[in-house]
């Protein structure tokens, strides 16, 4: 909660004396300030300006597939893999040449993959 009595928000009038009435509460408050700007605009509030310091979230990294690019790779491929290994790890190339990756700042929990590309 952020008051100071000594720069009041609120002007008094003939029946009232100028007053702290107007309480922000913010969260976090150590990393918010605020400054009485002395402007009424003919109103009997004072403007308040509150300034709160942010950090940028960290880049993430999303990888986006293109399904219908690995499924050209697929039916492309005729070879006649003898063990699963070997078919396997031709999934994984494909899904490697087929997926795109890019650097974000957005704080996200998931990335919509039909908004991606």
């Amino acid at each position: 909660m952020f008051t100071d009595p000594q720069f009041p928000t609120r002007l008094g009038n003939f029946l009232s004396r100028d007053t702290a009435r107007d309480l922000p509460i913010i969260r976090n408050a150590g990393r918010v300030q605020w400054v009485n700007l002395q402007e009424n605009l003919r109103s009997d509030h004072f403007i308040l300006e509150f300034t709160q310091k942010t950090q940028a979230a960290p880049s993430k990294e999303c990888r986006a597939t293109y399904w219908d690019e690995f499924g050209k790779h697929r039916k492309a491929d005729e070879t006649e893999y003898v063990t699963l290994e070997e078919l396997f790890s031709r999934l994984v190339e494909d899904e490697l040449l087929t997926t795109k990756t890019a650097q974000i700042g957005l704080q996200v929990d998931a990335m919509n993959s039909r908004l991606a590309h």
